[in-house]
């Protein structure tokens, strides 16, 4: 499972609740790929850098998701058959791939020192040996 971010562009036609339920039926497809939204957030209507299907203006709402390498055809498919959306792009979410190799690089300082706790040093088993 990989972490990414979804940006929806809904066309300007729908309200504010209509482009919401867009993006909780693009987040039910997400889970129908065995993926998860681990967050929305509606941007709102914005002013569109070019005009898109004759559209100056739409609703961006962001989707942070996982989701299985394997799965993203499939939901790529299904964002292209919706017509609700004037553009989609989906990338994947450096920051959540930062993170996580941070908290492995933790994981196993704290593997390395548990090891090193747990295993008697050379010295200490010579001494020991000696004393026998």
């Amino acid at each position: 499972m990989r972490s990414y971010e979804l940006m929806l562009i809904v066309r300007p036609s729908l309200d504010l609740e209509a482009a919401v339920q867009t993006a909780q039926k693009v987040a039910e497809q997400v889970e129908k790929l065995d993926g998860h939204v681990t967050d929305t957030k509606v941007w709102g209507r914005r002013k569109l850098a070019y005009p898109i299907d004759k559209q100056a203006e739409g609703t961006y709402i962001l989707l942070n998701l996982t989701l299985a390498p394997t799965a993203l055809p499939d939901l790529d498919f299904n964002l292209k058959l919706n017509e609700d959306l004037l553009r989609y792009l989906l990338v994947r979410d450096e920051k959540a791939i930062q993170v996580v190799a941070e908290e492995q690089a933790v994981a196993e300082e704290a593997a390395a020192e548990e090891e090193a706790e747990e295993t008697p040093s050379e010295d200490a088993t010579a001494s020991e040996a000696l004393a026998a």
